[in-house]
């Protein structure tokens, strides 16, 4: 990154010779006017995440940003006007990274121009949060401490920017050194490291904030060769080796979490946000003479990123919604050109600079500059509109290259593509024309249960994947289910696995198809094939599935096309309203036929009958809107039947569409109007298609399993189970237990929220699990003076996505089936008036409240707790129940629940509600007493 005055000399003079430059940066002079009057706002008040702040409580939609308005919000969508705390402390949250990345621009512009009011001003920012930094308290955090906001990942991109600005007022010998900034430096950059999030996206913004840290306590010296050795002034730098080569540093990441193809292993939108980071990352390293994009980075994989999500682009510029990312977000944003800008002058990739110049001459509507409002490193996701280089932000200003891109290479085109170890196989048959289906690839931290989803868009989205709404609001539980997607799962309760593979894939001329496989995705022994052939006019869905009787398949199908149905119309559709014993609540019911033929506007939906089978029409909320909030209630359909066999679909999407759809052995014909057929013969590895014209084409192509190292399968914990005659009370259970059924929960399985184990106040528990008749019980004494119940009478606190018992003392108890099929789990908080227990089922699991007796005592140390839960059986000996147990630690000061001890390991308290998974479970065996 240019920092000496030496460099920003020569990009003063290419600013003054480039018109693109020139507007630009009189654009961002233009925009830094409001920071030269009064005193900039420094905000007393530490951000905070809730599901009401910042939120329009009509229409759920994100309120708009405006730095300059601290106290009113507008609604982008009803322009109501909201005030109050919880708004407010939403807005300090953006305006944290606003405000620090605009001490960039002081600072660039400042030097850019020798303006000595401007650099000021900017180190006037820098000292003002040294000042206020160890005000804001580490308390009440969502994911990892921090101090100015909620979650770690936000302070290291606000830290990053921080030191970027000081980094360039540095290059300006006349400027001192702002005050107090470098102990601020310190304890931020500490307090990031102590945070480790693996592979995660946000570990990227982790460690770019370390390296600049590092930088700025003179680690300008990191060695070209570095090997990961301690050499020179590194041995006192700590922070810069940290960031490039700790065990999941920038480039262990850029081996590790992107994949081949040059993939981030979270999905497009994670993708975008890590890039973001590893570009900033490369720029100050880049000043310290080590070079990420060449050499001292692994193989290309950095340049790669730039180019990667290109080849999963929909037709109409916007990026799949794949895992948790937000729906219909479309390239035509300045965010996006920048990055690609800043791709194409450090890569010279034709291909970005194609892509570039497409852009910037998409036929789009002319929109409002963003200008004041825009953040970086913050997505703000904006209607497409007309992009121009003079639009973009310091990042641009200071690194793109002068020149106009052009087209000169050839405009760019995504074509059909096959990324494996992504696990997305991608057909483009015409220019407004995708097909899609997941198969498998490298798991992401952010993936959703959809193997084998179907992605399907001809002139318009027809089947699409919705991705999510917030974060935190209830709806997350349904975006993230398998039954929001297009995919086979077990009725109720989803996909197993993520362990499949493209088996098959082809494309010649006019035809393609793909075949992936998908081993236990209906539970052990199950697998599932799903097979698209793409031709001219159709699109041939088969999926195959292999399970036995006992397992009842759901296969959703959503059509996008509101004119297949609407959930206000549902009368139109012959069929019976019925209230189902699953997720479905009420649902109508059509009945089957040899072909269900669904007529929409854009396409015309054939379904080939399957014998046994069930088709429900449901709804819920459709794909979210552009600021996040939930979708409208859509109509979608559900194919429903037990075990093995075959469904078929059949996508009309052309205005020639076929009239019916059959089968004979291996071989399913498509019919039209005009009395012509396409015959499609499918046999082993190899598929056949005679179109109407009689014309042959023979596609194969087959993919070899690929050799995966199966992953550490480690064997669940066994804790004793015995079985008792009667049911203890709290105050005596410890003297009818054995001592070996008593574990004690310490150190070892504290998750904290920000501060270590002990830090507060002593908390620890004793636990047994054990069987009385058909009843799977817990009994535990918690040791802890400051016992803070939550009252049923309490508001609730709207948190991130949890029910509002989770902020309480108290504990989570889990319970698999005997055979470990079922996976339930209860929230318990005691009521401090009574010796009742508050209990509730934990919203994902199969639990029912009122399989439930629980019983509570107050102790000298703090609490003890008796719970039952009725199996329905009674566990014989030597048989494993699946069991998990966690107590919630709170505290009367805080607002959010401060940690917890969990039976299955400790860690750090995550953005997951009151969930366990049943991947956690330890094994209770049962056996004599």
């Amino acid at each position: 990154m240019p920092g000496t005055s030496n460099s920003l000399a020569d990009r003063r003079r290419e600013i003054q010779r480039t018109p693109a430059l020139r507007a630009l940066a009189d654009r961002l002079e233009r925009l830094a006017q409001p920071l030269l009057g009064d005193e900039v706002l420094i905000p007393s008040q530490k951000a905070l995440l809730s599901r009401d702040g910042g939120v329009c409580e009509i229409d759920g939609s994100r309120l708009s940003f405006d730095p300059l308005s601290s106290e009113r919000h507008i609604c982008p969508r009803c322009d109501r006007i909201h005030e109050g705390e919880r708004h407010y402390r939403a807005w300090v949250w953006r305006y944290h990274i606003w405000l620090s990345e605009r001490a960039i621009h002081l600072a660039l512009l400042g030097a850019i121009n020798s303006d000595a009011n401007l650099q000021q001003r900017a180190r006037s920012i820098l000292e003002r949060y040294a000042a206020q930094y160890r005000r804001y308290p580490n308390s009440d955090n969502v994911l990892g401490p921090t101090r100015p906001f909620f979650s770690t990942y936000l302070e290291s991109i606000w830290l990053t920017q921080l030191v970027i600005a000081a980094l360039l007022l540095r290059s300006n010998s006349t400027v001192q050194s702002p005050t107090g900034f470098d102990e601020m430096v310190k304890e931020s950059a500490s307090l990031i490291s102590s945070f480790d999030e693996g592979w995660s996206n946000r570990q990227v913004w982790n460690n770019t904030a370390l390296i600049a840290s590092g930088l700025w306590f003179g680690g300008g010296a990191f060695p070209a060769n570095s090997d990961n050795q301690h050499v020179g002034q590194l041995s006192v730098n700590k922070l810069l080796v940290h960031g490039m080569d700790g065990p999941h540093g920038i480039r262990a990441q850029l081996v590790t979490a992107v994949t081949g193809e040059g993939m981030w292993y979270e999905g497009e939108n994670y993708h975008f946000f890590a890039l973001r980071g590893f570009l900033l990352a490369a720029e100050l390293l880049r000043g310290a003479g080590l070079d990420l994009y060449g050499a001292d980075g692994p193989h290309d994989r950095l340049r790669d990123m730039f180019v990667a999500p290109l080849r999963t682009v929909l037709p109409n510029l916007t990026l799949p919604a794949r895992g948790d990312s937000p729906f219909g977000v479309s390239l035509l944003q300045p965010r996006f050109a920048e990055l690609w800008e800043v791709g194409w002058s450090r890569t010279a990739d034709p291909r970005l600079e194609s892509l570039l110049a497409g852009l910037y001459s998409a036929n789009a509507p002319a929109g409002d500059d963003p200008g004041l409002e825009e953040i970086a490193e913050q997505e703000q996701n904006r209607p497409a509109s007309r992009l121009h280089r003079g639009l973009l932000g310091w990042k641009s200003l200071l690194l793109m290259n002068p020149d106009e891109p052009s087209d000169s290479h050839g405009q760019w085109q995504a074509g059909t593509a096959l990324l494996p170890h992504a696990g997305l196989a991608v057909f483009r048959p015409g220019a407004d024309r995708y097909v899609s289906i997941e198969c498998g690839g490298q798991a992401g931290g952010h993936g959703h249960p959809d193997l084998l989803h179907l992605t399907l868009y001809s002139g318009q989205p027809l089947l699409m994947d919705f991705g999510t709404a917030s974060y935190v609001t209830p709806s997350l539980h349904w975006y993230r289910s398998t039954l929001a997607h297009n995919a086979p799962g077990v009725s109720g309760a989803g996909q197993r696995s993520r362990n499949g593979w493209c088996a098959a894939f082809d494309q010649r001329g006019a035809w393609g198809w793909c075949r992936a496989v998908a081993e236990n995705v209906l539970g052990d022994g199950t697998s599932a094939s799903r097979t698209i052939v793409v031709g001219p006019n159709v699109v041939l869905d088969i999926l195959d599935v292999d399970a036995p009787d006992s397992v009842l398949v759901d296969l959703p199908v959503h059509l996008l096309d509101p004119d297949w149905i609407s959930v206000s119309d549902w009368d139109r559709l012959s069929g019976r309203r019925s209230v189902t014993e699953n997720t479905l609540g009420e649902v109508l019911e059509l009945e089957p036929s040899a072909n269900t033929i669904l007529e929409g506007m854009a396409q015309t939906t054939i379904l080939l009958g399957r014998e046994g089978e069930r088709l429900l029409v449901a709804e819920r909320p459709g794909p979210p809107d552009d600021q996040f909030a939930d979708g409208q209630p859509m109509a979608f359909l559900v194919r429903r039947s037990r075990g093995a066999g075959r469904w078929v679909q059949c996508y009309g999407t052309s205005s020639d569409r076929p009239t019916g759809v059959r089968t004979e052995r291996h071989s399913i014909f498509v019919d039209y109007g005009d009395g012509t057929v396409e015959k499609v013969t499918i046999k082993d590895d190899r598929c056949r298609v005679a179109d109407r014209a009689r014309v042959t084409h023979k596609l194969g192509k087959p993919r070899v399993r690929p050799e995966r190292k199966p992953p550490a399968k480690s064997r669940p914990t066994v804790i004793h189970c015995p079985k008792l005659e009667k049911l203890p009370t709290p105050a005596d259970w410890e003297s009818a237990v054995p001592k070996k059924a008593v574990q004690k929960l310490g150190a070892g399985h504290y998750r904290r929220s920000e501060l270590p184990f002990g830090a507060r106040k002593p908390f620890h528990a004793r636990v047994s699990v054990f069987v009385v008749g058909t009843e799977l019980c817990f009994a535990t004494s918690i040791v802890k003076s400051d016992v803070t119940f939550r009252s049923a009478t309490d508001p609730d606190p709207a948190f991130d996505n949890e029910t509002p018992d989770i902020h309480s003392d108290g504990l989570q108890c889990y319970v698999g089936g005997v055979g470990g099929e079922r996976w339930s789990g209860y929230l318990l908080v005691p009521d401090p008036d009574s010796d009742a227990v508050r209990v509730s089922a934990v919203a994902g699991t199969a639990g029912d409240a009122s399989a439930v007796n629980a019983f509570w005592t107050r102790t000298p140390e703090g609490y003890n707790m008796v719970v039952a839960v009725d199996l329905g059986v009674q566990p014989e000996f030597g048989q494993s129940v699946p069991v998990n147990f966690v107590v919630n630690e709170m505290y009367s000061k805080r607002k959010r629940r401060a940690g917890q001890l969990a039976m299955s390991g400790g860690g750090w308290v995550y953005l997951r509600g009151d969930r366990e998974h049943a991947a956690s479970a330890l094994l209770g065996e049962v056996s004599w007493t």
